[in-house]
């Protein structure tokens, strides 16, 4: 697939596998994956087949890229990372609202 909705899910999917994955620059945009470390991004469609033929032709390559891209999912999409992300951005508003006058902190 070049893109379509949910492509990004489909990779990340991929990627927290331990799967070597190839992709367009569509399908990653929104993704922190270092190309070239924990995926392929192909521009144009002889240079996602050049990616896909050096996974095949490389298995040591292949299964670094994969052990990658699998390190990259765990580290900024694991719920409970991103559960602390989430936890410090309340209290961070919390400790805000506490700095604001008590006339401005009513809603």
């Amino acid at each position: 697939m070049v893109y379509g909705a949910g492509i990004q899910n489909k990779v990340l999917e991929a990627m927290a596998s331990g799967v070597p994955v190839v992709t367009s620059l569509q399908a990653c945009a929104s993704l922190a994956a270092e190309p070239g470390r924990d995926l392929l991004v192909g521009a144009t469609p002889a240079e996602t087949a050049q990616h896909v033929l050096r996974v095949f032709e490389e298995p040591g390559f292949a299964r670094r890229l994969g052990e990658s891209g699998l390190g990259y999912v765990r580290r900024c999409h694991d719920w409970t990372a991103i559960g602390r992300r989430l936890t410090g951005v309340y209290d961070e508003a919390r400790a805000d609202r506490a700095r604001r006058p008590a006339e401005q902190a009513s809603p």
